[in-house]
């Protein structure tokens, strides 16, 4: 080889490599991200970003559940309060009926007598069918929750 080839080779790399051209091979964490592999900052700052997003994720996730759960508990209070009422409505007409000598209690029974539709006021009616749906309804709820 004489010189000139030498300077050549010596030259090329050096008039293409300007000042602000990619051209000359990076160093550090700066090759590792052209050459598409990451240092170790940014894997680090890559998993933190992952184990934020996670976390995010779980709080959504409990935070939903327990509002689920809060919407079930409310909504078995107020199926339980319909119950309640209905109960209630259905005892306090058949206490009246007691009361007004339309329906016999025997050995813990309630005994009809014969003029039972014709005596027994429409409220005591009206409020036994609606009481007796509303608990069905109630039940219902309670066994799906």
């Amino acid at each position: 080889m004489n010189s000139t080839e030498q300077q050549t080779r010596f030259i090329r790399p050096r008039a293409i490599a300007k000042s602000g051209d990619d051209h000359r091979p990076a160093q550090g964490a700066k090759a590792n991200r052209k050459q598409g592999q990451q240092g170790p900052k940014v894997k680090e700052e890559k998993n933190d970003k992952e184990r934020d997003t996670q976390r995010d994720k779980t709080e959504r996730d409990t935070q939903k559940e327990r509002e689920r759960k809060s919407r079930e508990k409310e909504r078995h209070k107020q199926v339980q309060s319909v119950v309640r009422g209905g109960l209630a409505a259905i005892f306090r007409a058949l206490l009246r009926a007691v009361r007004k000598n339309e329906i016999l209690v025997v050995n813990d029974k309630f005994v009809f007598y014969s003029f039972f539709l014709s005596s027994l006021s429409l409220s005591l009616s009206l409020s036994l069918s609606l009481s007796l749906s509303l608990s069905l309804v109630s039940l219902s709820l309670c066994h799906v929750w």
